[in-house]
């Protein structure tokens, strides 16, 4: 397996992951947050989907996407749509690291939009892209613990 199908294999098999996680949940338990301030599903996929977009696909790949990293972290009007949004991210993620070449990955990495979030990530494509696979990852695992928090309050709640 080559470095740009590693990349896609481990964006693809968390996003995988997060769906699964995701159809598990009701439309209250996807709400539930575990303090007033944390985040909810809902939210963690909003931001999962805004970073690997942002981060792999855009800078790492070179397709511009653009982001409002501010309204991942609140109710959308397609919030109904998210998990086909997060479905759709596998394919996007499959179909931009197919046609990005290996070598393209010691390029700079510059966004190719307006970047409205702090600093952009520095270093070269290839650094960019490992870090939305952490990025992703760390939210797999926020994820995980959130949805089995949720389950657990409704639980108890009866």
């Amino acid at each position: 397996m080559g470095e740009r199908e590693t990349y896609a294999h481990h964006l693809r098999w968390i996003v995988a992951e997060m769906v699964g996680v995701v159809k598990e949940l009701n439309d209250e338990q996807r709400r539930w947050r575990p303090i007033e301030t944390g985040n909810d599903a809902d939210t963690i996929v909003r931001h999962v989907i805004g970073g690997t977009r942002s981060y792999a696909l855009e800078i790492g790949c070179a397709i511009p996407t653009g982001r409002d990293r501010e309204a991942e972290f609140r109710p959308a009007d397609d919030d109904q749509k998210l998990l086909e949004r997060l479905e759709a991210l596998r394919e996007e993620v499959e179909a931009a690291f197919a046609r990005v070449d290996d070598a393209s990955f010691d390029l700079p990495a510059e966004p190719l939009t307006e970047w409205r979030s702090g600093d952009p990530p520095t270093g070269t494509r290839r650094d960019v892209i490992v870090q939305s696979v952490r990025h992703a990852g760390i939210h797999l695992g926020e994820l995980r613990l959130t949805a089995d928090l949720a389950r657990r309050a409704a639980a108890e709640a009866g």
